[in-house]
């Protein structure tokens, strides 16, 4: 699921969702009334052409939405090259920061592509972060990043948020 419960984004417009899988995400995103775009940026094509041969059934068809833009592509790249802003981002692509199935993706847990997401990120605006374990380390450098932020446990996996100020504003992030 999305993993943002309804108060982490003030009536969220747009999501950007890096990983596709089932379409999930993609499903709970929509769901949200206020909802008008969602991005998915997927690094495979199989993924999506598999999503909507076999994932439709169990995601409500959701790549055929027209508030839905699919983007076959890395999503590293995308979040350092981003001329838009959202409201919410999920970030589902790897297993987690220490268990990466993609190893350029570490970029993404780092501080430096921490600050590039919440660049991304419009004001208020949150992050969620998957992973299949607990990363002590990576919730510390999240925490020099983000002025909000959080981990919930959900099942077996862990879930980190981070929220930005609720107005652009010069953040300085600790060394």
């Amino acid at each position: 699921s999305l993993w943002l419960q309804p108060g982490e984004v003030h009536k969220p417009r747009s999501v950007l969702i890096g990983g596709l899988g089932v379409g999930y995400s993609t499903q709970e995103a929509l769901r949200w009334p206020t909802v008008e775009k969602v991005t998915v940026v997927e690094l495979s094509a199989s993924v999506a052409r598999w999503n909507r041969t076999y994932f439709s059934s169990k995601n409500g068809n959701c790549l055929s939405s027209r508030r839905v833009e699919l983007v076959i592509g890395d999503f590293v790249r995308y979040i350092r090259e981003c001329p838009y802003s959202y409201d919410a981002i999920v970030c589902d692509t790897d297993n987690g920061p220490d268990w990466l199935f993609t190893e350029s993706n570490a970029w993404l847990y780092g501080r430096e592509g921490l600050c590039a997401t919440r660049t991304v990120l419009a004001p208020g605006g949150a992050v969620s972060i998957w992973s299949i374990s607990h990363s002590p380390d990576f919730f510390r450098v999240l925490q020099h990043v983000f002025p909000h932020v959080r981990m919930l446990k959900v099942d077996d996996n862990w879930l980190y948020l981070a929220r930005t100020l609720a107005e652009r504003g010069r953040l300085e992030v600790n060394s």
